[in-house]
């Protein structure tokens, strides 16, 4: 069963280019624009071990880590913040590798599972 990360992003083009980023490779990749839709979908099964999310929303990390608090089957979940690309050309052109890179993420995410990265 392949490695999996999930993506908390409200911008469906950053969906678009990690689906496109992590096609044909070792790893999965969801998806979703919520916190709530991110702990619906690991509570109910999903394998993610590494959770990317808007850096912009720093909400989403305080509610992760409530979250992690009455559920310690969460804490084995690394939450990590993206942000999109220096400078201001993504406020200027929506287009998907203004936003994200998807490469990058894939970098980490192989990185991070190869390591075998701990659990706490």
């Amino acid at each position: 069963m392949p490695d999996e990360v999930l993506v908390i992003h409200q911008n469906p083009s950053v969906a678009v280019e990690v689906k496109r980023a992590f096609a044909g490779t070792e790893l999965s990749a969801s998806v979703v624009q919520t916190l709530d839709e991110a702990l619906d979908y690991i509570c109910g099964g999903g394998r993610a071990r590494i959770v990317f999310y808007d850096g912009d929303r720093p909400e989403v990390a305080w509610g992760f880590r409530r979250a992690q608090e009455a559920n310690p089957a969460l804490l084995s979940r690394l939450l990590i913040a993206i942000s999109p690309l220096p400078g201001e050309t993504w406020r200027r052109t929506p287009r998907t590798s203004d936003l994200i890179d998807g490469g990058a993420l894939l970098l980490i995410a192989r990185q991070l599972c190869l390591s075998d990265m701990p659990t706490w």
